[in-house]
Order: structure tokens, then sequence, then C-alpha cells
């Protein structure tokens, strides 16, 4: 119950459940080679429930996943949709019935497990002005010299997106402000260890137009991490 498998499970089922457009991943789906047969289990049934259901998934790979989350989007081309492969920038657009832009999504994936080199150097990816656009991005914010990823905050607010969805930081977080564009850390939706105290789930973007994207977070793991002090006096 409390396994990370178990929070990809918590994570489908609540898709289903309300019911979503889209399920965006920002990186870390699964960990290294040496437990990629660990996960494609679960991994794969998942997939397989959302496709069912017809529930698109989005991702981008990061430092953990780089060289498993291609499989999977090679397997589940048609509902496991891996951007920005090759760490080259790319935009996948979600469509209405009548072909007409509902979303522009801009991805960027980890090639290596350390990447030193700030992604948003090679975003160059038009401006677009027919539906919302969302950023998603597995990277270190503000961490100046780190080895996955950099990016500054400011940069990411620069750009000409609606919001960005970012990956690598296990506890959720989100920056906004008033005219600003929304950046979350999604945080591991079950907490991994006990340095992650708080709250952990996943959230929920709802994008209506000439609106601003609104994030709202729902937790979902099933334990958490508290400190406690005990005194031993005597």
């Amino acid at each position: 119950r409390f396994a990370t498998s178990a929070g990809w499970q918590a994570i489908v089922e609540l898709a289903i459940a309300e019911a979503v457009d889209l399920l965006l991943v920002s990186g870390d789906l699964v960990d290294l080679d040496n437990r990629y047969y660990e996960a494609m289990g679960p991994v794969e049934t998942g997939l397989a429930r959302l496709r069912e259901r017809g529930i698109p998934v989005v991702a981008v790979a990061g430092n953990h996943d780089y060289g498993t989350a291609p499989g999977f989007a090679d397997r589940y081309g048609d509902s496991f949709r891996l951007l920005g492969r090759n760490q080259r920038w790319e935009r996948h657009t979600i469509r209405d019935r009548e072909g007409r832009p509902r979303l522009h999504i801009d991805g960027w994936s980890f090639a290596h497990e350390h990447v030193p080199d700030d992604p948003l150097a090679s975003y160059t990816l038009p401006a677009v002005g027919d539906a919302p656009a969302i950023g998603l991005l597995h990277g270190d914010l503000d961490a100046p010299g780190s080895r996955y990823a950099p990016v500054r905050l400011g940069d990411l607010r620069r750009t000409p997106v609606s919001a960005w969805l970012l990956g690598h930081i296990h506890v959720p977080r989100l920056w906004e402000g008033p005219g600003v564009s929304p950046v979350p850390y999604p945080g591991s939706p079950f907490p991994l260890a006990p340095g992650e105290s708080g709250k952990h789930g996943v959230w929920f973007l709802d994008i209506e137009r000439e609106r601003a994207p609104r994030f709202t977070f729902r937790p979902i793991a099933r334990h958490r991490y508290h400190p406690i002090d005990v005194d031993l006096t005597g």
C-alpha cells in the first residue's frame, strides 16, 4: 500500500475517477535500468487502463528514466507520448474533434543521467496564440552548478507559455503570482524518505480560455512523515 508502484496506481485511479482530459508526467516515472522490470508491470497496467478510458499521457524523461521512458513510448505511442528526445525541444498539440488546437505542450527530456546545461538555452519554439501552451520539463530550479538541467525561475517566466510543470524535486511546491506564469513542482506522489515530510500528491491544472491557468494540489499519499520530539530526560 505504501510502495511507489501504489503511488502510480493511485494517480491512475484518480485520473479515471475525475475523468481528466490529460495526464502530464514531468519525469522519473520509473527508476534506472536495475529497477526497470520491477516497474514495468504496474506502469503498463496503468497505461492500459488510461488508454481504455481515453486519457492520453504526455511525459518527459528525467535523470532517472532517461534510458527507460523511451521504451514505454515506443510500445505505447498511441497513449504515452514522450516529448523532447535527445534533449531537443518538441511541441505536442492536443486538438478537439474539429481539429482545432486546445492545448500546446512544449517538452524537453534528459538523454543522459547528468546534464549540466540549461535547457532553456535551446528553447526556440515560437509563441502561439490559438491555444494555451504548457512547458513540461525535468530540471533543478535556481540551483547554479547543478548537474540536473539547472534553470532559473525568471527565465521560465520570460518564455511564451501559460504555465510550467517541473520535475526533479520530491517535495511539492508552487511558485505563482499576479501576472506571471505559475511554476509548480508536483513532487513525488508518495514520500520516498523520512526527510520528505508534509503532504504529497498531485496537481490538478484547469485551463479555460481567457483565464489564467489554475493549479490545485490534491494530496493522495497514504502515509506522511512528521518530526516528533521525544523528551528522554531521566
